[in-house]
């Protein structure tokens, strides 16, 4: 399109600069409004258990925001929309914070499955409207980043005050010598943290913490969430209002101006039919995300026995095979010292930290065959 002049080499230029968002509480208001559209672009905030908003609009540029606990304005778009074509993106989610808010839509489209069928669409909300609306929009971590990096910092100290039990060494092996680890406790892992914000240093908490809850052994961190309680959960509740509102606001008016390009592309190419049937699964995998699927509980039990059987003959193969009792497979930098150092293979690439070789499902892949052993870790 850009070599045949069809299309510019450039996102086109926002049409709607100064856009016109707000927050509702007045059902009246709110009737008013929506009343003046038939097609009306949605988006939601928010988790199932937690709703904060639903945003709508109903012309390119406008759009308002009603919060979870405005019952009366709620009401009146539990009303209203029915009547209406709702466009979202991500159904999926909107569905779901839309149900559990009591608003059931009729007739709805969603732009991310219709850009999924398009294929050449982005399926994200802000590149897809960066592309064809100019729309620049600011994602919505860095949104929320200094009220998660507060929060995070809360939740350590408050974690910091407790002493917790120390963790156990553990054997491990380096460069083919088994050598015993005595892993740092967790109030250590967590001052360091601590420290390095107090100094001024970038330190993203939430990332941190969570490299550190990935290495502490499973007994402490269920401690963790018994006496410190859950990690913080971050909405948009935790800035500020005109913020919160521009926000959410936004969502919705590039849903709606996305959804008459992506429109007329789906028509254009015979894509319809096919869009309502994705559309038409869209309550029902809600329903099985929201109660699940019935297991049967004793096949499960034990189809698990059998697994776990399965893996303890490995187990003695491998450690048979080369040798190293003790070699926990399940550790990826033991996996990887058994690969590179015991058995000469050489790494196909680097870890992201460039400290070893990577041992994921791909590379296990391309090196099966220069080792019995690689298969026998691949099952």
């Amino acid at each position: 399109g850009v070599q045949r002049g069809e299309t510019p080499p450039v996102a086109p230029k926002d049409q709607y600069p100064t856009p016109e968002y707000r927050r509702l509480d007045s059902a009246p208001l709110v009737g008013d409004i929506i009343h003046k559209s038939t097609v009306v672009g949605v988006d939601t905030e928010g988790y199932r258990d937690d709703p904060w908003s639903v945003q709508c609009s109903g012309a390119p540029g406008e759009a308002f925001l009603v919060r979870s606990s405005s019952i009366e304005a709620l009401g009146k778009l539990a009303e209203e929309l029915p009547k209406k074509k709702v466009i979202l993106h991500n159904a999926l989610h909107d569905w779901d914070i839309l149900d559990a808010l009591g608003i059931t839509l009729r007739d709805f489209t969603c732009t991310q499955i219709m850009a999924h069928l398009l294929c050449l669409e982005p399926l994200s909300l802000k590149p897809l409207s960066y592309r064809h609306s100019g729309m620049h929009m600011v994602p919505y971590s860095q949104v929320v980043a200094q009220a998660k990096q507060d929060k995070y910092l809360t939740y350590l100290e408050k974690l910091n005050d407790h002493e917790w039990p120390p963790v156990e060494p553990h054997l491990v092996w380096d460069k083919g010598e088994p050598h015993l680890k005595k892993p740092r406790s967790l109030n250590s892992r967590i001052q360091t943290i601590l420290k390095n914000i107090a100094d001024g240093k970038e330190v993203d908490a939430q990332a941190r913490w969570a490299k550190v809850q990935k290495d502490m052994p499973e007994e402490i961190m269920e401690m963790v969430e018994v006496i410190g309680g859950p990690e913080p959960r971050i909405s948009l509740s935790d800035i500020p209002r005109e913020t919160s509102t521009n926000y959410g606001c936004k969502d919705a008016d590039a849903t709606l101006r996305n959804f008459w390009i992506l429109d007329r592309k789906i028509k254009a190419l015979g894509l319809q039919e096919v869009l309502d049937m994705d559309l038409n699964l869209v309550p029902m995998t809600v329903r099985m995300m929201q109660i699940g699927i019935k297991a049967d509980k004793r096949y499960f039990e034990r189809f698990g026995r059998e697994l776990s059987h399965e893996i303890a003959e490995i187990d003695e193969k491998v450690i048979k095979e080369v040798g190293i009792p003790g070699l926990n497979l399940d550790s990826p930098d033991q996996v990887a010292e058994l690969f590179f150092h015991k058995l000469g293979l050489k790494p196909l690439k680097m870890t992201r930290s460039k400290k070893r070789g990577a041992v994921d499902d791909a590379t296990l892949e391309a090196l099966t065959g220069q080792h019995p052993v690689v298969q026998l870790i691949k099952d």
